[in-house]
């Protein structure tokens, strides 16, 4: 493992040491006495640290089994996980605990977007039913498509309309 990928792994485990160390000063979630609201507080903060959904995921059920009272049940979790994701990226809080040495660490390249490309749209009415000029070109695009000349094809289409 290069310097650089060693650079990163200390700085994600970093995180998520401090991020576990965080999690157990935090108040232990009591059903009865705002156990809910403590329980959705870890979850933000998870993502808060800059953890991803599978991350968050692990450390939310050590919080649930080490202090909760009683344990939620997984589907409840699941619940207040997806609700926390959507608060921290609707408030833009995403990764805002993390150490600033650490968000250097973290930085991926993202690619540009791809430039728009640009369709041409056949027309969606038949080519008899629109302009004379616009059939003549269409006829003249088949002839050159052919490889015919213009006054071959003309003579083919002639011959075959009748």
């Amino acid at each position: 493992m290069g310097a650089i990928g060693l650079q990163f792994l200390n700085a994600m485990m970093d995180t998520y040491q401090r991020m576990l160390a965080y999690l157990e000063k935090l108040p232990a979630a009591v059903s009865g006495q705002g156990g809910h609201n403590a329980t959705l507080r870890v979850a933000c903060e998870c993502f808060r640290f800059g953890l991803t959904r599978a991350e968050a995921w692990d450390a939310l059920q050590w919080y649930n089994s080490h202090r909760c009272s009683p344990a939620w049940g997984e589907k409840q979790l699941r619940h207040k996980l997806d609700d926390a994701e959507k608060i921290v990226c609707r408030t833009g809080t995403t990764g805002k605990r993390i150490r600033l040495i650490n968000r250097r660490a973290l930085r991926a390249f993202v690619p540009p977007p791809a430039p728009e490309i640009r369709r041409i749209v056949a027309p969606t009415i038949p080519i008899c039913q629109q302009s004379a000029a616009a059939e003549e070109l269409w006829w003249a695009r088949i002839a050159i498509e052919r490889g015919a000349t213009l006054e071959a094809w003309d003579t083919y289409r002639a011959g075959a309309g009748k």
